[in-house]
């Protein structure tokens, strides 16, 4: 199994490497509009996190909306990379063929997987207040060194059950994407079943993957490098990062499902 997870891994690495040019086509543009909607939402947030009567319902509220938003621009970034992917598709407009491409069902299958992600994670970040109850001052809770430490390997454990739990379920997106059979949680759910094993041991490789890129990013902040330097560095990082998982999402269907090969 964990030569297979390698081949898969390895596999939806050089998707992304092959074809820098077009991820960044279909990617970049959306990307950077929500991560810019993304950091004025903390902006705000912090504005008015100082009123704690009303800090917590503003935010849940807050990550509800942000849920909504992040679902429907990864769903656009995330069709026409399977169709070009799966189809050989590639439309530069974002906005074409919008019944065709089903922007709405793949997103409302990207919110309610969120959801369920959310939902379970509620009590690992009420373990986290337990031990921080002021959640705006991580720094804090980080000059404990065990404690940190704790909660960093916490962090990572926590990172790779949701990786895998959403894995499992979000095979039906690019089925959802090329407008195949498989389009609901619970159908996703059955057709992984039998390679469950091999996709948890995708989800610690990748976990592991995206440990080493902050690994790789954690210096370069003390480093006293140009801001602007790092701060590109880090995005670039995260953007190969996110397409690899898209990707390898792609990967699990073709390969497993379609029963292409690698």
């Amino acid at each position: 199994m964990l030569s297979k997870a390698i081949a898969i891994i390895w596999h939806s690495v050089l998707m992304v490497l092959n074809n820098l040019g077009t991820a960044a086509l279909i990617s970049l543009p959306l990307g950077l509009f929500a991560i810019l909607v993304y950091a004025l939402a903390v902006l705000l947030f912090a504005m008015i996190a100082v009123n704690t009567a009303i800090a917590v319902p503003l935010g849940i509220i807050g990550i509800l909306v942000l849920i909504v938003f992040v679902s429907f621009v990864f769903s656009i970034i995330a069709i026409k990379w399977h169709r070009f992917v799966l189809l050989g598709e590639l439309d530069k407009n974002i906005f074409t063929s919008w019944q065709k491409l089903n922007y709405v069902g793949y997103t409302i299958g990207v919110f309610k997987i969120f959801m369920i992600l959310f939902l379970l994670s509620i009590p690992f970040l009420g373990i986290f207040l337990m031990g921080n109850p002021n959640p705006m001052a991580v720094g804090q809770f980080a000059q404990n060194g065990n404690n940190f430490s704790f909660f960093y390997i916490a962090l990572i454990l926590y990172n790779i059950a949701l990786s895998y739990l959403f894995f499992r379920m979000a095979v039906a997106l690019p089925s959802i994407a090329i407008g195949s059979d498989i389009s609901s949680i619970k159908q996703s759910w059955d057709a992984t079943k039998k390679f469950n094993g091999v996709i948890f041991i995708c989800a610690v490789l990748l976990g592991l993957l995206n440990l080493g890129l902050s690994l790789l990013q954690f210096p370069m902040q003390f480093s006293g490098a140009f801001f602007v330097v790092v701060i590109i560095i880090s995005f670039v990082l995260q953007w190969f990062f996110a397409m690899v998982g898209i990707s390898f999402l792609t990967t699990l269907y073709g390969h497993f499902i379609e029963e292409r090969e690698l």
